[in-house]
C-alpha cells in the first residue's frame, strides 16, 4: 500500500484525537492545528523507520507530545525574552 494512502487513513483515524491532545497541551487552537499537521508530516517522513515495537497510535501520540513540548519551550523562551 502506498505511503500516502496509509497516512491518509491514519489522519482519518487519529487526526481528531491528536488535535484535541495538542489543544490540551498548548491551550491555543491555531497552534494545536499547526502541531497536529506537523505530527502527520513527521509520521509521513519517518513511517519507514517505525519499528512496530508499539502500536502506531502510541507512536503518533509520542511524536505529537514531543512536538507540543518543543512548541511550549519555544513559546516560553520567546515570552521570557520579551520581559
Amino acid at each position: 500500500m502506498p505511503a500516502e494512502k496509509i497516512i491518509s487513513e491514519l489522519i482519518n483515524e487519529y487526526g481528531d484525537s491528536i488535535l484535541r491532545m495538542c489543544y490540551i497541551y498548548l491551550k491555543d487552537y491555531h497552534l494545536a492545528e499547526d502541531v497536529a499537521q506537523e505530527t502527520f508530516l513527521q509520521v509521513y517522513m519517518n513511517y519507514e523507520d517505525f519499528k512496530q515495537q508499539s502500536s502506531i497510535k502510541t507512536w503518533i501520540i509520542r511524536i505529537a507530545i514531543n512536538l507540543c513540548k518543543n512548541q511550549m519551550r519555544t513559546r516560553w523562551f520567546s515570552e521570557k525574552k520579551e520581559e
